[in-house]
């Protein structure tokens, strides 16, 4: 193509094919310009091939050798807008490549190839140009760059051949680095030395954990084009998080890596998955110890139909018929819910936010009636828990169950609820480029003690007293980077006095609200990370508000709903609902 052609706008050049010739979409002999300007609608060059294979375009010398025959691309890019080059591109020698942007941070050029056959000449200004590939590349072109950023972060330290000519300035550059293998991306300069200026890094990308406590590295031949690099202000105030260490940068006068000596905090990632871990445990307890004031509340139910019933009672041949027995049939019941908190922990180095959601089922088997007028109901349950945590910059992913057995007991207006469970957790924890999966063992129990009074008629008045022993299995292994990580087995304890006030509808609608303090007497999470010991977790008291609404629907099936605030040692609400299919 000759003359000059212009192109403006979004457009896409995709698997185009020149079987016998160059140029996949473009073979230029001229002057073709493409004017990138709409941020949301990049320019991309994708799938195209010619004879010798993936080819983008080709920029070409017509005979004769005027100007106007002489390939010549120009890329224009403007109000943050983007062209993708990712197939490879070619020139013959002379041919030019323009790439021209109004800022180097705004405006993008990517190159996703080798781009081995473009001998050409190429001019860049106020541009970001980003290989994004492994092999990315420009080995064979002559590039001439003033304010252009070369950003070479793809997941990669390689080297990359770069013929530059840096003499007018303003260039930055952001680059891999493998402290694990004292290695980075490295430029193959082989420009004129005297062409150098400063070179100032922007950004670097850190691809593994250092292994020793000051590294140093070559971005290219220091000693034939000197160390005039600067570090831009993000990089000399930020930290530098190894796999257990803090490092910092700093220009000695090379690229250096420099340990602060502190620890990594998010080393701590393993000790809040297991005090999150710890947390939703006690939410077990409470799941299906609310199972025993259900129960109460059907047979307060009961005894109240009874009474009336006995409004109806005659004196017959055996003298006064007085129906006073308590239903012993068995319930099937379940309770999904979700809970949105943080966690405050003593030790820690932030917040643990958690985010828990499942759902337990359970079977009542019959009413027994015991020596001295006890009523006891069995229970058994099976619960799915899934919950997610987020720990400075770490992720935590947690999925497993637990079953458990609930024996209630009641005498009066005073009952007794004791659960044991136990199940497991797999964890799968991220951070950075990796993650590590292991298993948590979980198991516990607790008993809660109550006792209701009657007021006003209407009302019904609970004090209760709740405490539970927690266990959590030892967490042993060597994470993805290294680090072996032992973290002793946990045995908590808490306490939970509680009051509770329940509106008492004849109609078979009762709304409730409780508040309650838990108190953790037990509760370290300990561990070590290689030959460092780390602050133990504590868990911190907190305070809980709830209300709900129970809601009989007919002889068989009962619901409620209900919800939950915590502040304290531990942040956020609650929702839990409950169906209950009598059998």
């Amino acid at each position: 193509m000759e003359s000059t052609t212009n192109i403006t706008g979004p457009v896409q050049f995709l698997n185009n094919k020149a079987k016998n010739g160059r140029g996949g979409a473009i073979l230029a002999q001229g002057t073709f310009n493409i004017n990138a300007d709409d941020p949301l609608a990049p320019v991309v060059f994708e799938g195209n091939t010619d004879s010798t294979g993936s080819n983008a375009f080709h920029l070409d010398i017509g005979q004769g050798a005027t100007e106007d025959k002489v390939g010549t691309m120009n890329l224009n890019v403007s109000n943050g807008s983007k062209v993708i080059i990712a197939d490879s591109i070619s020139g013959l020698k002379g041919t030019k490549l323009n790439i021209n942007g109004t800022s180097s941070i705004n405006d993008h050029v990517y190159f996703g190839s080798t781009n081995e056959e473009f001998r050409g000449d190429i001019k860049t200004s106020n541009i970001d140009l980003n290989f994004y590939n492994e092999l990315s590349g420009m080995p064979n072109a002559k590039i001439s760059a003033v304010n252009t950023h070369f950003n070479l972060m793809n997941g990669f330290a390689s080297d990359i051949p770069l013929n530059l000519d840096l003499s007018q300035g303003g260039n930055s550059l952001s680059l891999d680095v493998d402290p694990a293998n004292l290695t980075c991306d490295y430029i193959n300069m082989v420009g004129n030395p005297a062409d150098m200026t400063q070179i100032l890094i922007r950004d670097i990308n850190v691809l593994s954990s250092p292994i020793q406590s000051v590294t140093v590295f070559d971005i290219y031949n220091h000693e034939v084009y000197g160390t005039d690099l600067a570090l831009s202000p993000e990089l000399e105030n930020s930290v530098v998080y190894g796999a257990l260490k803090t490092y910092k940068w700093a220009l000695t006068p090379k690229l250096t890596l420099i340990e602060l000596g502190e620890l990594n905090p998010n080393i701590q990632r393993y000790q809040g998955a297991t005090a999150a871990a710890f947390m939703n445990q006690m939410l077990s307890y409470d799941y299906s110890l609310n199972r025993t004031d259900e129960i109460y509340t059907n047979l307060r139910e009961q005894k109240l139909a009874s009474r009336k019933l006995n409004m109806y009672a005659y004196a017959g041949h055996g003298g006064m018929y007085v129906d006073q027995q308590y239903e012993d049939g068995s319930a099937f019941w379940m309770r999904p819910y979700v809970n949105l908190e943080s966690f405050h922990l003593s030790g820690a180095s932030g917040t643990v936010n958690n985010q828990s959601y499942g759902t337990v089922m359970g079977f009542d088997f019959p009413l027994h009636i015991a020596k001295y007028d006890w009523k006891l109901v069995p229970t058994i349950y099976g619960a799915y828990l899934g919950s997610s945590q987020q720990y400075l910059d770490s992720n935590m992913y947690q999925n497993g169950g637990y079953g458990g057995f609930l024996l209630s007991a009641y005498k009066d207006d005073f009952y007794a609820g004791w659960t044991i469970n136990g199940g497991g957790l797999g964890v799968e924890s991220k951070y950075g480029a990796g993650k590590d999966d292991y298993a948590i063992v979980t198991a516990g129990t607790a008993l809660k003690l109550a006792y209701n009074w009657k007021i006003f008629k209407r009302f019904i008045l609970q004090p209760n007293f709740t405490t539970a022993y927690t266990f959590l299995s030892p967490s042993n292994l060597v994470n993805y980077q290294g680090v072996s990580i032992d973290q002793s087995q946990v045995n908590g304890l808490t306490i939970a006095p509680s009051l509770r006030l329940t509106y008492r509808n004849e109609e078979g609608f009762e709304p409730y609200v409780y508040g309650r303090c838990v108190i953790p007497l037990m509760s370290d999470v300990k561990a070590s990370a290689g030959d460092f010991k780390l602050d133990k977790m504590t868990l911190n008291s907190w305070a809980q508000f709830g209300a709900g609404i129970r809601k009989r629907i007919n002889e068989r099936f009962i619901c409620f709903a209900e919800t939950v605030i915590r502040t304290g040692g531990r942040d956020g609400w609650g929702l839990m609902f409950n169906f209950e299919f009598k059998i």
